[in-house]
Protein backbone atom coordinates (compact mmCIF):
# COMPACT_ATOMS: atom_id res chain seq x y z
CA UNK A 1 0.00 0.00 0.00
CA UNK A 2 1.09 3.60 -0.61
CA UNK A 3 1.78 5.14 2.43
CA UNK A 4 3.58 9.07 1.84
CA UNK A 5 2.21 11.35 -0.25
CA UNK A 6 6.05 13.12 -0.24
CA UNK A 7 7.11 9.62 -2.66
CA UNK A 8 4.34 10.09 -4.97
CA UNK A 9 5.27 11.04 -8.58
CA UNK A 10 5.20 14.13 -9.56
CA UNK A 11 4.10 15.75 -12.94
CA UNK A 12 4.69 19.28 -13.33
CA UNK A 13 2.71 20.90 -16.33
CA UNK A 14 3.15 24.17 -17.56
CA UNK A 15 0.42 25.57 -20.24
CA UNK A 16 -0.50 23.68 -23.23
CA UNK A 17 2.46 20.83 -22.23
CA UNK A 18 0.50 17.98 -22.71
CA UNK A 19 -0.48 17.20 -19.19
CA UNK A 20 -3.93 15.66 -19.69
CA UNK A 21 -2.72 13.57 -22.37
CA UNK A 22 0.24 12.39 -20.77
CA UNK A 23 -1.73 11.38 -17.79
CA UNK A 24 -4.01 9.29 -20.02
CA UNK A 25 -0.62 7.32 -21.05
CA UNK A 26 -0.06 6.30 -17.21
CA UNK A 27 -3.62 5.09 -17.55
CA UNK A 28 -2.73 3.24 -20.84
CA UNK A 29 0.46 2.12 -19.18
CA UNK A 30 -1.92 0.49 -16.04
CA UNK A 31 -4.17 -1.32 -18.52
CA UNK A 32 -1.64 -2.66 -20.62
CA UNK A 33 -0.42 -3.76 -17.15
CA UNK A 34 -3.24 -5.50 -16.85
CA UNK A 35 -5.05 -3.13 -13.96
CA UNK A 36 -8.22 -2.97 -14.48
CA UNK A 37 -9.90 0.50 -15.23
CA UNK A 38 -12.27 0.02 -12.00
CA UNK A 39 -9.39 -0.01 -10.12
CA UNK A 40 -7.95 3.58 -11.16
CA UNK A 41 -9.01 6.47 -9.23
CA UNK A 42 -8.34 9.68 -11.09
CA UNK A 43 -9.40 12.71 -8.94
CA UNK A 44 -9.52 16.35 -9.47
CA UNK A 45 -11.30 19.67 -8.02
CA UNK A 46 -13.03 20.81 -10.86
CA UNK A 47 -15.28 18.97 -12.87
CA UNK A 48 -14.23 20.23 -16.23
CA UNK A 49 -10.78 17.82 -15.51
CA UNK A 50 -12.70 15.48 -14.78
CA UNK A 51 -14.60 15.03 -17.82
CA UNK A 52 -11.87 15.50 -20.28
CA UNK A 53 -9.95 12.64 -18.79
CA UNK A 54 -12.79 10.26 -18.32
CA UNK A 55 -13.81 11.73 -22.33
CA UNK A 56 -10.17 11.38 -23.36
CA UNK A 57 -9.63 7.88 -21.86
CA UNK A 58 -13.54 6.53 -22.89
CA UNK A 59 -12.25 7.36 -26.65
CA UNK A 60 -8.98 5.83 -26.04
CA UNK A 61 -9.60 3.07 -24.75
CA UNK A 62 -13.10 2.19 -25.90
CA UNK A 63 -14.58 2.53 -21.94
CA UNK A 64 -18.16 3.22 -20.68
CA UNK A 65 -17.82 5.90 -17.58
CA UNK A 66 -19.54 2.93 -15.52
CA UNK A 67 -16.06 1.31 -16.55
CA UNK A 68 -14.35 4.10 -14.89
CA UNK A 69 -16.59 4.50 -11.50
CA UNK A 70 -13.19 6.42 -9.89
CA UNK A 71 -12.78 9.22 -12.45
CA UNK A 72 -14.45 12.11 -9.91
CA UNK A 73 -13.96 15.01 -8.40
CA UNK A 74 -12.96 14.74 -4.78
CA UNK A 75 -16.03 16.25 -3.56
CA UNK A 76 -18.40 13.68 -5.99
CA UNK A 77 -15.60 11.20 -4.71
CA UNK A 78 -17.10 11.49 -1.12
CA UNK A 79 -20.98 11.56 -2.05
CA UNK A 80 -20.76 8.51 -3.94
CA UNK A 81 -18.38 6.49 -1.02
CA UNK A 82 -20.79 7.60 1.60
CA UNK A 83 -24.13 6.80 -0.34
CA UNK A 84 -25.27 9.63 -0.43
CA UNK A 85 -28.67 10.90 -2.85
CA UNK A 86 -29.34 13.76 -4.37
CA UNK A 87 -32.62 14.62 -1.34
CA UNK A 88 -29.30 14.64 0.99
CA UNK A 89 -27.78 17.85 -0.43
CA UNK A 90 -28.89 21.51 0.58
CA UNK A 91 -30.50 22.87 -2.81
CA UNK A 92 -31.58 25.82 -3.29
CA UNK A 93 -35.20 25.55 -2.18
CA UNK A 94 -33.45 24.32 1.43
CA UNK A 95 -31.47 27.39 1.25
CA UNK A 96 -33.72 30.01 0.43
CA UNK A 97 -35.96 27.78 3.50
CA UNK A 98 -32.75 28.79 5.26
CA UNK A 99 -32.32 32.33 4.80
CA UNK A 100 -36.29 33.49 5.36
CA UNK A 101 -35.85 31.40 8.55
CA UNK A 102 -32.70 33.75 9.71
CA UNK A 103 -33.48 36.93 8.15
CA UNK A 104 -31.03 37.41 5.46
CA UNK A 105 -30.20 36.03 1.90
CA UNK A 106 -28.51 32.95 0.35
CA UNK A 107 -28.15 32.24 -2.82
CA UNK A 108 -25.50 28.90 -2.28
CA UNK A 109 -23.32 27.04 -4.35
CA UNK A 110 -24.30 27.07 -8.05
CA UNK A 111 -23.82 24.65 -10.55
CA UNK A 112 -21.68 26.55 -12.58
CA UNK A 113 -19.43 27.81 -10.05
CA UNK A 114 -19.09 23.54 -8.89
CA UNK A 115 -18.18 22.98 -12.76
CA UNK A 116 -15.29 25.34 -11.92
CA UNK A 117 -13.92 23.37 -8.79
CA UNK A 118 -15.28 25.70 -6.42
CA UNK A 119 -17.53 24.61 -3.23
CA UNK A 120 -18.13 28.20 -2.25
CA UNK A 121 -20.70 30.26 -2.55
CA UNK A 122 -19.76 33.74 -4.91
CA UNK A 123 -22.73 35.32 -4.65
CA UNK A 124 -23.02 39.03 -3.17
CA UNK A 125 -26.15 38.33 -1.19
CA UNK A 126 -25.71 39.11 2.67
CA UNK A 127 -25.85 35.26 4.05
CA UNK A 128 -23.65 33.83 1.29
CA UNK A 129 -20.87 36.46 2.77
CA UNK A 130 -21.15 34.76 6.10
CA UNK A 131 -21.69 31.01 4.55
CA UNK A 132 -18.67 31.48 2.57
CA UNK A 133 -16.07 32.07 5.34
CA UNK A 134 -17.76 29.03 7.47
CA UNK A 135 -17.34 26.71 4.31
CA UNK A 136 -13.61 28.50 4.22
CA UNK A 137 -13.22 27.67 7.53
CA UNK A 138 -13.50 24.19 7.25
CA UNK A 139 -12.07 23.75 3.72
CA UNK A 140 -8.79 24.97 5.63
CA UNK A 141 -9.23 22.70 8.39
CA UNK A 142 -9.28 26.17 10.63
CA UNK A 143 -11.77 26.98 13.84
CA UNK A 144 -14.19 30.06 13.06
CA UNK A 145 -12.42 32.57 14.72
CA UNK A 146 -8.74 31.44 13.02
CA UNK A 147 -10.39 31.89 9.72
CA UNK A 148 -11.96 35.26 10.76
CA UNK A 149 -8.52 36.82 11.66
CA UNK A 150 -6.67 35.43 9.31
CA UNK A 151 -8.82 35.99 6.18
CA UNK A 152 -9.22 39.54 7.78
CA UNK A 153 -13.19 39.32 7.04
CA UNK A 154 -13.84 42.41 9.46
CA UNK A 155 -16.15 43.72 7.45
CA UNK A 156 -18.86 40.68 8.50
CA UNK A 157 -19.98 40.78 12.63
CA UNK A 158 -18.43 37.54 14.15
CA UNK A 159 -21.32 37.22 16.78
CA UNK A 160 -23.29 37.08 13.60
CA UNK A 161 -20.94 34.57 11.93
CA UNK A 162 -21.62 32.28 14.96
CA UNK A 163 -24.94 32.46 15.16
CA UNK A 164 -25.67 31.86 11.18
CA UNK A 165 -23.28 28.48 11.96
CA UNK A 166 -25.04 27.66 14.91
CA UNK A 167 -27.98 27.54 13.46
CA UNK A 168 -26.84 25.75 9.82
CA UNK A 169 -25.76 23.21 11.72
CA UNK A 170 -28.84 22.85 13.31
CA UNK A 171 -30.97 22.79 10.54
CA UNK A 172 -28.96 20.33 8.36
CA UNK A 173 -28.96 18.10 11.83
CA UNK A 174 -32.78 18.57 11.36
CA UNK A 175 -33.52 17.39 7.98
CA UNK A 176 -30.10 15.20 7.39
CA UNK A 177 -29.28 17.16 5.04
CA UNK A 178 -25.52 18.23 3.77
CA UNK A 179 -23.21 20.28 2.02
CA UNK A 180 -20.85 20.36 -0.40
CA UNK A 181 -17.86 20.64 1.83
CA UNK A 182 -19.03 18.67 4.42
CA UNK A 183 -19.08 15.43 2.23
CA UNK A 184 -15.18 16.09 2.06
CA UNK A 185 -15.64 16.27 5.96
CA UNK A 186 -17.92 13.18 6.15
CA UNK A 187 -16.37 11.18 3.77
CA UNK A 188 -12.53 11.78 5.92
CA UNK A 189 -14.71 10.72 9.70
CA UNK A 190 -16.94 7.83 7.57
CA UNK A 191 -16.40 6.98 4.10
CA UNK A 192 -15.14 3.75 2.82
CA UNK A 193 -11.66 3.82 0.70
CA UNK A 194 -12.03 2.13 -2.32
CA UNK A 195 -9.16 -0.22 -3.18
CA UNK A 196 -6.81 1.73 -6.11
CA UNK A 197 -4.16 0.19 -7.94
CA UNK A 198 -3.40 3.78 -9.50
CA UNK A 199 -4.69 6.92 -8.22
CA UNK A 200 -4.05 10.18 -10.47
CA UNK A 201 -4.49 13.63 -9.02
CA UNK A 202 -4.60 16.23 -11.46
CA UNK A 203 -4.62 20.01 -10.96
CA UNK A 204 -3.43 19.51 -7.66
CA UNK A 205 -1.64 22.82 -7.45
CA UNK A 206 -5.59 24.35 -6.31
CA UNK A 207 -6.43 21.83 -3.63
CA UNK A 208 -6.97 23.17 -0.03
CA UNK A 209 -6.34 21.51 2.94
CA UNK A 210 -9.64 20.19 3.57
CA UNK A 211 -9.37 18.40 0.42
CA UNK A 212 -5.16 17.02 0.27
CA UNK A 213 -6.69 15.09 3.59
CA UNK A 214 -9.13 13.14 1.40
CA UNK A 215 -6.41 12.47 -1.27
CA UNK A 216 -4.04 11.38 1.68
CA UNK A 217 -7.03 9.16 2.67
CA UNK A 218 -7.44 7.93 -0.86
CA UNK A 219 -3.06 7.33 -1.28
CA UNK A 220 -3.19 5.29 1.82
CA UNK A 221 -5.13 2.65 -0.36
CA UNK A 222 -3.76 2.66 -3.13
CA UNK A 223 -0.37 1.23 -5.01
CA UNK A 224 0.56 4.10 -7.16
CA UNK A 225 -0.17 7.50 -6.59
CA UNK A 226 0.60 11.06 -9.07
CA UNK A 227 -0.13 13.88 -8.66
CA UNK A 228 -0.24 16.75 -11.61
CA UNK A 229 -0.25 20.41 -11.46
CA UNK A 230 1.72 23.85 -11.94
CA UNK A 231 2.54 25.68 -9.05
CA UNK A 232 2.40 28.66 -11.65
CA UNK A 233 -1.29 28.11 -12.34
CA UNK A 234 -2.76 28.18 -8.66
CA UNK A 235 -5.16 30.43 -8.25
CA UNK A 236 -8.05 29.44 -6.25
CA UNK A 237 -6.19 31.06 -2.91
CA UNK A 238 -9.70 33.13 -2.55
CA UNK A 239 -11.25 29.60 -1.90
CA UNK A 240 -8.59 28.29 0.77
CA UNK A 241 -5.68 26.65 -1.64
CA UNK A 242 -2.70 26.70 -0.71
CA UNK A 243 -0.04 26.73 -3.48
CA UNK A 244 2.64 26.10 -0.56
CA UNK A 245 1.25 22.20 -0.56
CA UNK A 246 2.08 21.40 -3.92
CA UNK A 247 5.32 23.12 -4.02
CA UNK A 248 6.74 21.26 -1.52
CA UNK A 249 5.98 17.94 -2.86
CA UNK A 250 7.44 18.86 -6.18
CA UNK A 251 11.33 17.82 -4.82
CA UNK A 252 12.17 15.86 -7.77
CA UNK A 253 9.62 16.37 -10.10
CA UNK A 254 9.02 15.18 -14.21
CA UNK A 255 8.77 18.60 -16.15
CA UNK A 256 6.98 18.67 -19.35
CA UNK A 257 9.26 20.91 -21.42
CA UNK A 258 7.66 21.65 -24.69
CA UNK A 259 4.02 23.66 -25.14
CA UNK A 260 1.77 22.36 -27.90
CA UNK A 261 -0.18 25.49 -27.68
CA UNK A 262 1.71 28.53 -27.04
CA UNK A 263 3.63 30.64 -29.89
CA UNK A 264 7.01 32.50 -29.26
CA UNK A 265 5.77 36.02 -28.93
CA UNK A 266 3.05 34.48 -26.25
CA UNK A 267 5.40 32.49 -24.79
CA UNK A 268 7.96 35.67 -24.11
CA UNK A 269 4.68 37.60 -22.50
CA UNK A 270 4.20 34.45 -20.25
CA UNK A 271 8.27 34.19 -19.48
CA UNK A 272 7.88 38.09 -17.97
CA UNK A 273 5.21 37.28 -16.11
CA UNK A 274 6.32 33.86 -14.37
CA UNK A 275 9.10 35.28 -13.54
CA UNK A 276 7.83 37.79 -10.90
CA UNK A 277 6.21 34.96 -9.01
CA UNK A 278 7.96 34.13 -6.28
CA UNK A 279 8.11 30.61 -3.91
CA UNK A 280 7.58 28.73 -7.27
CA UNK A 281 9.46 25.48 -8.98
CA UNK A 282 11.33 26.40 -12.13
CA UNK A 283 10.17 25.35 -15.28
CA UNK A 284 12.25 25.28 -18.53
CA UNK A 285 9.96 24.49 -21.55
CA UNK A 286 9.84 25.21 -24.85
CA UNK A 287 7.06 27.65 -27.15
CA UNK A 288 6.04 26.43 -30.62
CA UNK A 289 7.95 26.82 -33.75
CA UNK A 290 5.41 29.84 -34.96
CA UNK A 291 5.77 33.34 -33.62
CA UNK A 292 1.91 34.30 -33.35
CA UNK A 293 1.19 37.91 -32.25
CA UNK A 294 0.91 39.85 -29.44
CA UNK A 295 -0.82 43.38 -29.82
CA UNK A 296 -1.56 45.85 -27.42
CA UNK A 297 -4.68 48.55 -26.92
CA UNK A 298 -5.66 51.79 -24.94
CA UNK A 299 -9.25 50.41 -24.69
CA UNK A 300 -11.48 46.94 -25.49
CA UNK A 301 -13.51 49.44 -28.12
CA UNK A 302 -10.03 49.64 -30.74
CA UNK A 303 -10.62 45.79 -30.36
CA UNK A 304 -11.90 44.47 -34.26
CA UNK A 305 -13.76 40.98 -33.07
CA UNK A 306 -15.23 40.80 -36.67
CA UNK A 307 -13.76 37.30 -37.37
CA UNK A 308 -12.06 34.43 -35.55
CA UNK A 309 -12.68 32.62 -32.43
CA UNK A 310 -11.83 34.59 -29.16
CA UNK A 311 -12.23 34.63 -25.84
CA UNK A 312 -12.29 37.70 -23.71
CA UNK A 313 -10.92 36.83 -20.09
CA UNK A 314 -10.86 39.76 -17.13
CA UNK A 315 -10.64 39.58 -13.65
CA UNK A 316 -13.61 39.71 -12.26
CA UNK A 317 -17.31 38.62 -12.83
CA UNK A 318 -18.43 42.75 -12.66
CA UNK A 319 -15.85 43.29 -15.44
CA UNK A 320 -17.06 40.81 -17.58
CA UNK A 321 -20.48 41.85 -17.28
CA UNK A 322 -19.42 45.78 -18.43
CA UNK A 323 -17.66 44.09 -21.00
CA UNK A 324 -20.60 42.09 -22.21
CA UNK A 325 -22.66 45.48 -22.30
CA UNK A 326 -19.48 47.18 -24.14
CA UNK A 327 -19.86 44.09 -27.01
CA UNK A 328 -23.71 44.53 -27.12
CA UNK A 329 -23.00 48.48 -27.63
CA UNK A 330 -20.81 47.38 -30.48
CA UNK A 331 -23.24 44.85 -32.10
CA UNK A 332 -20.62 41.48 -31.42
CA UNK A 333 -22.65 38.00 -30.02
CA UNK A 334 -20.94 36.63 -27.65
CA UNK A 335 -21.77 33.99 -25.05
CA UNK A 336 -20.93 34.31 -21.13
CA UNK A 337 -20.92 31.01 -19.08
CA UNK A 338 -22.14 28.97 -22.28
CA UNK A 339 -25.16 31.72 -22.01
CA UNK A 340 -25.51 33.59 -25.99
CA UNK A 341 -26.11 36.92 -26.34
CA UNK A 342 -29.26 35.98 -28.14
CA UNK A 343 -31.12 33.45 -26.17
CA UNK A 344 -31.16 30.41 -28.20
CA UNK A 345 -34.81 29.74 -28.42
CA UNK A 346 -35.33 33.23 -30.19
CA UNK A 347 -33.07 32.55 -32.44
CA UNK A 348 -33.83 29.34 -33.30
CA UNK A 349 -37.48 30.49 -32.96
CA UNK A 350 -36.90 33.50 -35.84
CA UNK A 351 -35.07 30.50 -37.74
CA UNK A 352 -37.89 28.40 -37.61
CA UNK A 353 -40.19 31.44 -39.13
CA UNK A 354 -37.57 32.59 -41.81
CA UNK A 355 -37.84 29.21 -43.22
CA UNK A 356 -41.80 28.49 -43.28
CA UNK A 357 -41.87 32.46 -44.59
CA UNK A 358 -39.85 30.85 -47.41
CA UNK A 359 -41.87 28.17 -47.84
CA UNK A 360 -39.86 25.50 -46.02
CA UNK A 361 -41.55 23.09 -43.49
CA UNK A 362 -40.56 22.50 -40.08
CA UNK A 363 -40.75 19.53 -37.37
CA UNK A 364 -43.06 19.28 -34.46
CA UNK A 365 -40.73 20.24 -32.09
CA UNK A 366 -39.25 23.33 -33.54
CA UNK A 367 -43.34 24.42 -33.93
CA UNK A 368 -43.69 23.65 -30.07
CA UNK A 369 -40.44 25.70 -29.38
CA UNK A 370 -41.58 28.49 -31.48
CA UNK A 371 -45.44 28.77 -30.37
CA UNK A 372 -43.91 28.96 -26.65
CA UNK A 373 -42.71 32.61 -27.24
CA UNK A 374 -45.06 33.63 -29.49
CA UNK A 375 -47.89 35.92 -27.75
CA UNK A 376 -51.26 34.88 -27.59
CA UNK A 377 -53.38 37.44 -26.14
CA UNK A 378 -53.94 41.33 -26.52
CA UNK A 379 -53.86 43.27 -29.55
CA UNK A 380 -50.24 41.67 -30.40
CA UNK A 381 -51.37 37.81 -30.26
CA UNK A 382 -49.93 36.42 -33.33
CA UNK A 383 -50.87 32.75 -32.12
CA UNK A 384 -54.53 31.59 -31.06
CA UNK A 385 -54.95 30.64 -26.93
CA UNK A 386 -54.92 26.64 -26.98
CA UNK A 387 -52.70 26.57 -30.20
CA UNK A 388 -50.19 24.37 -28.20
CA UNK A 389 -52.62 21.84 -27.54
CA UNK A 390 -53.99 21.42 -30.82
CA UNK A 391 -50.27 20.62 -31.56
CA UNK A 392 -50.55 17.37 -29.52
CA UNK A 393 -53.37 15.88 -31.68
CA UNK A 394 -50.38 15.91 -34.47
CA UNK A 395 -48.02 13.85 -33.07
CA UNK A 396 -48.10 11.52 -35.79
CA UNK A 397 -46.92 14.58 -38.39
CA UNK A 398 -43.05 14.71 -39.51
CA UNK A 399 -43.22 18.49 -40.35
CA UNK A 400 -45.68 21.70 -40.90
CA UNK A 401 -45.75 24.62 -43.40
CA UNK A 402 -46.66 28.01 -42.69
CA UNK A 403 -50.09 27.35 -44.44
CA UNK A 404 -50.95 24.32 -42.16
CA UNK A 405 -49.94 26.44 -39.39
CA UNK A 406 -52.71 29.01 -40.21
CA UNK A 407 -55.17 26.52 -41.17
CA UNK A 408 -55.21 23.96 -39.01
CA UNK A 409 -52.96 24.92 -35.86
CA UNK A 410 -53.91 28.36 -34.63
CA UNK A 411 -50.84 30.31 -35.76
CA UNK A 412 -52.77 34.10 -36.45
CA UNK A 413 -49.77 35.28 -38.08
CA UNK A 414 -49.12 35.49 -42.24
CA UNK A 415 -45.94 35.28 -44.49
CA UNK A 416 -46.03 39.12 -44.43
CA UNK A 417 -45.48 39.60 -40.51
CA UNK A 418 -41.97 39.82 -39.16
CA UNK A 419 -40.05 37.25 -37.35
CA UNK A 420 -39.85 40.69 -34.53
CA UNK A 421 -43.43 40.83 -34.39
CA UNK A 422 -43.95 37.01 -34.53
CA UNK A 423 -42.47 36.84 -31.41
CA UNK A 424 -42.97 40.11 -29.90
CA UNK A 425 -39.45 41.42 -29.23
CA UNK A 426 -38.60 44.19 -27.85
CA UNK A 427 -36.96 47.49 -29.35
CA UNK A 428 -33.65 47.21 -27.61
CA UNK A 429 -33.56 43.14 -28.62
CA UNK A 430 -34.31 43.87 -32.59
CA UNK A 431 -31.51 46.85 -32.84
CA UNK A 432 -29.21 44.42 -31.49
CA UNK A 433 -30.13 41.51 -33.81
CA UNK A 434 -30.23 43.58 -36.44
CA UNK A 435 -26.85 45.05 -35.55
CA UNK A 436 -25.67 41.47 -35.60
CA UNK A 437 -26.43 40.14 -38.60
CA UNK A 438 -25.25 43.30 -40.57
CA UNK A 439 -21.92 41.93 -39.02
CA UNK A 440 -22.76 38.65 -41.10
CA UNK A 441 -23.16 36.86 -37.88
CA UNK A 442 -25.46 33.82 -37.86
CA UNK A 443 -27.25 34.06 -34.46
CA UNK A 444 -28.43 30.61 -33.79
CA UNK A 445 -24.61 29.80 -34.06
CA UNK A 446 -22.79 29.34 -30.94
CA UNK A 447 -21.28 32.55 -30.38
CA UNK A 448 -16.82 33.06 -31.83
CA UNK A 449 -16.63 35.38 -29.04
CA UNK A 450 -16.68 34.25 -25.37
CA UNK A 451 -16.91 36.32 -22.38
CA UNK A 452 -15.34 34.68 -19.08
CA UNK A 453 -12.98 35.11 -16.06
CA UNK A 454 -9.71 34.54 -16.10
CA UNK A 455 -10.45 31.87 -13.09
CA UNK A 456 -13.49 30.31 -15.11
CA UNK A 457 -11.33 30.19 -18.48
CA UNK A 458 -8.41 27.51 -16.58
CA UNK A 459 -7.66 24.65 -18.96
CA UNK A 460 -9.35 26.32 -22.14
CA UNK A 461 -7.64 28.16 -24.86
CA UNK A 462 -8.70 29.83 -27.72
CA UNK A 463 -6.86 31.30 -31.08
CA UNK A 464 -7.53 34.48 -30.21
CA UNK A 465 -7.50 35.91 -26.54
CA UNK A 466 -8.21 39.55 -25.44
CA UNK A 467 -6.81 39.52 -22.03
CA UNK A 468 -8.62 42.85 -20.31
CA UNK A 469 -6.14 44.56 -17.34
CA UNK A 470 -8.47 45.86 -15.21
CA UNK A 471 -7.71 45.39 -11.61
CA UNK A 472 -9.34 45.87 -8.32
CA UNK A 473 -8.52 48.19 -5.27
CA UNK A 474 -8.13 44.57 -3.20
CA UNK A 475 -6.28 42.80 -6.04
CA UNK A 476 -3.84 45.55 -6.59
CA UNK A 477 -3.13 45.65 -2.24
CA UNK A 478 -3.45 41.89 -1.70
CA UNK A 479 -0.99 40.24 0.68
CA UNK A 480 -0.24 37.77 -2.15
CA UNK A 481 0.98 39.40 -5.19
CA UNK A 482 2.37 36.29 -6.53
CA UNK A 483 -1.33 35.39 -6.86
CA UNK A 484 -2.40 38.23 -9.14
CA UNK A 485 0.79 37.28 -11.39
CA UNK A 486 -0.28 33.94 -11.82
CA UNK A 487 -3.80 34.71 -12.43
CA UNK A 488 -3.07 37.13 -15.55
CA UNK A 489 -0.31 34.41 -15.97
CA UNK A 490 -3.25 31.87 -16.84
CA UNK A 491 -5.42 34.65 -18.83
CA UNK A 492 -2.17 35.33 -20.74
CA UNK A 493 -1.52 31.59 -21.72
CA UNK A 494 -4.89 30.62 -22.95
CA UNK A 495 -3.50 31.69 -26.30
CA UNK A 496 -3.30 29.63 -28.99
CA UNK A 497 -2.03 32.02 -32.06
CA UNK A 498 -3.18 35.42 -30.99
CA UNK A 499 -2.76 37.50 -27.72
CA UNK A 500 -4.47 40.96 -27.28
CA UNK A 501 -3.68 42.86 -24.04
CA UNK A 502 -6.17 45.74 -23.49
CA UNK A 503 -5.34 48.29 -21.17
CA UNK A 504 -8.43 48.66 -18.65
CA UNK A 505 -11.31 51.46 -18.11
CA UNK A 506 -10.72 51.24 -14.35
CA UNK A 507 -9.26 52.90 -11.34
CA UNK A 508 -6.86 50.27 -11.35
CA UNK A 509 -4.97 47.70 -13.59
CA UNK A 510 -2.68 45.75 -13.73
CA UNK A 511 0.72 46.21 -14.89
CA UNK A 512 1.74 43.73 -17.15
Amino acid sequence: MFQDLATANVILGPPGCGKTHTLIEIVKDALDRGISSESIGFVSFTKKAVTEAQTRAGAAFNLLPQEMPFFKTLHAMGYMMLGMQREDVMSRADWRAFAAELGTQINGPSEQFLEDGALLPTGMAAGDKYLRVIERAKMRCLTLEQEYNEGQHYGLDFSMMQRFNQLLDVYKAQLNKFTFVDMLDRFLDYGEVPRLRLLIVDEAQDLVPLQWLVVHKLAMNADEVYIAGDDDQAIHRWAGAQPSTFISLSRDPRILTQSYRLPRSVFHVARNLVNRIEDRVEKQYNPLDEEGEVRYYHSPRYVDFSSGSWSYLARTNKMVTDLAETMRDEGYMYSIKGNPSVNKDVAQAIRSWEHLCNGGAIDLRAVKSMYQLMPKQGSKATLRRGATKLLDAAAGADSFTLAQLGEHYGCLATPDTHAYDVLNLGLDDRLYIDALRRRGEVIWNEPRIKLSTIHAMKGGEDDNVALYLGWTWACSESEFPSDEHRVFYVGATRARHNLHIIEGCERYNYAL
